[in-house]
């Protein structure tokens, strides 16, 4: 073995061992080097590869998030996430990488929030190569002037604002409108129809307000909710929205709370709660919504008791109109129970009236009405 080679392997921890011919000796050394290697070696390749789009779609949660990018003028033109979301510069970089594998640890312990927030640094649209000029410049203020092509008074109610910030304490400075615009229009490039639900200015509404984050685990599990809140659904009964759906509220403005759904990972789920209630409406509501529980679960137990009654009597001489009109009160009921009343009161009880009547119906119609 060449001197110069047999010094190499020493500098990294391999020698031969003393009396024995052939005998390879890895000393602590060796362990070390290795273990730098495999740190750099492996994270270099950690931070290339988590620097694609594609790898952000491995967290389960992202992959909406990553769809709509595939479809946008930045995925059709090859733009990275990361171009984007972490600003131009090497150290901007390693931070940004930092507090990715952050999200990451919380992701995979199950602590992640369900609402997420990004925020783009003018830095990155305005890196090399990509845009010249801010898209939005100077200071925005806005006094209640709008173009004629505007129709609406620019409300903007507080439970849109829970919609992105589930944190009370960043609703302090609701009422400074010029700080609200500033902080919202000019500093992050929100859109006007973004806040003011009643704004239209040539575009389509914004989607209705079924939260994409309560679908993102288990896809059509929240279909009878959803269908509750928008006021459709039932057989028989004419739609009747709830006002909140109306209002363009997501669920997120009430369901606040941190929930401890068995099987469910923590902060994974969010439960409703009075103190949501009253953050918008104030104290006047206290009470209405262990109120509105009672009422449904006072509804649905008559309802229940009135369909099972039916269907006993229906079983003894069944017949097509009875069995349709039980299989229809099934259906109503089941919207109220799985989607919970509270969603749409006034259209549950709605709902579970039609529930009675139909099991009275079905009764009649094999001659055992009352």
């Amino acid at each position: 073995m060449r001197p110069m080679f047999r010094k190499l392997l020493w500098f990294f921890g391999v020698t031969r061992a003393d009396g024995e011919k052939g005998r390879i000796r890895l000393r602590r050394r060796f362990y070390v080097w290795l273990a730098v290697l495999l740190f750099f070696g492996g994270g270099g390749t950690f931070f290339y590869f988590s620097s694609k789009s594609w790898f952000c779609a491995t967290c389960h949660v992202m992959r909406p998030y990553v769809r709509s990018w595939r479809e946008s003028v930045h995925g059709q033109k090859g733009v990275e996430c990361i171009e984007c979301h972490f600003p131009p510069g090497f150290r901007s970089g390693v931070a940004a990488k930092f507090r990715a594998l952050a999200q990451l640890a919380a992701y995979i312990t199950g602590t992640y929030s369900t609402k997420f927030r990004a925020e783009i640094d003018d830095a990155s649209c305005l890196r090399s190569g990509c845009h010249d000029t801010r898209l939005l410049e100077g200071k925005a203020t806005f006094k209640g002037v709008h173009f004629d092509s505007v129709q609406g008074d620019g409300r903007v109610p507080k439970q849109v604002c829970l919609g992105c910030h589930t944190e009370p304490d960043r609703l302090a400075k609701y009422d400074d409108h010029e700080f609200m615009h500033k902080n919202h229009v000019t500093d992050h490039n929100v859109e006007c129809f973004h806040c003011h639900s009643e704004i239209r200015h040539g575009r389509n509404p914004e989607p209705e307000p079924s939260d994409p984050t309560c679908n993102r685990c288990h896809t059509g599990k929240h279909d009878y909710t959803a269908q509750l809140y928008r006021g459709t659904g039932a057989r028989g009964v004419k739609d009747k929205p709830s006002a909140m759906w109306a209002a363009k509220v997501q669920c997120i403005a009430c369901h606040q709370f941190p929930g401890g759904i068995p099987g469910h990972a923590p902060r994974a789920t969010y439960e409703a709660g009075e103190k949501a209630c009253v953050e918008c409406h104030g104290k006047d509501v206290e009470g209405m919504l262990a109120s509105w529980r009672e009422d449904v679960a006072k509804a649905l137990k008559k309802a229940a008791d009135d369909l099972a009654k039916a269907t006993a009597t229906v079983q003894a001489r069944p017949s097509p109109q009875a069995e349709q009109l039980l299989a229809d009160a099934r259906h109503n009921l089941e919207l109220v129970q799985y989607g919970r009343g509270v969603h749409n009161l006034d259209y549950a009880v709605a709902v579970l009236r039609a529930v009675s009547a139909n099991a009275a119906k079905a009764c009649d119609a094999n001659g055992e009405g009352k």
